[in-house]
């Protein structure tokens, strides 16, 4: 009786964000089933990059949009990335993509750290270092886009930075 007790109320502090007493000083992270990302990418990859975009219908303009903002960074899409699209209910686990797939930099658009398995604090346009990957959190890509049609450069001016200072 005391056991099943116990595990009622360590299941209330592990799953409810408004217990009194939280049973960890971080933030719990759930990690999705098992996929396999490697099918799913488009380019050869040579300098190791792997990009991760999310998407809501058709991802070709959005990847039109990227090459072109790769490509000031020097950057061919196709050669020298990996390109993984996910729908916004998918859940990619930044260690799931560390085990299928070889890259040393990690590029996502529109995609927190705590989606992705990472309990850190990122904050947008900064590169950092994790496990030896340089990694990169930006707006939705869409976002970046439209605020570039839009005449703005905002989002776009602080990716331009960070992708100088990470490849240029």
């Amino acid at each position: 009786m005391l056991k099943k007790v116990l595990i009622q109320m360590c299941s209330i502090l592990i799953t409810d964000p408004n217990s009194p007493v939280p049973l960890f000083d971080f933030p719990v992270v759930h990690v999705p089933e098992l996929v396999q990302w490697r099918p799913r990418l488009s380019g050869q990859n040579a300098r190791q990059v792997l990009i991760v975009f999310q998407h809501a219908g058709e991802a070709v303009a959005l990847t039109t949009f990227l090459e072109k903002v790769l490509a000031a960074a020097k950057l061919d899409i196709q050669k020298d990335t990996f390109i993984l699209t996910v729908r916004p209910e998918e859940t990619p686990s930044f260690i799931q993509l560390k085990q299928q797939i070889d890259f040393q930099c990690f590029i996502t658009f529109g995609i927190e750290p705590l989606r992705m398995g990472l309990a850190v604090a990122a904050p947008l346009y900064r590169p950092f270092v994790l496990d030896n990957v340089q990694l990169l959190f930006a707006d939705d890509l869409q976002k970046i886009q439209a605020e570039r049609e839009q005449g703005g450069k905002q989002m776009s001016g602080e990716l331009w930075r960070a992708l100088k200072t990470l490849f240029l």
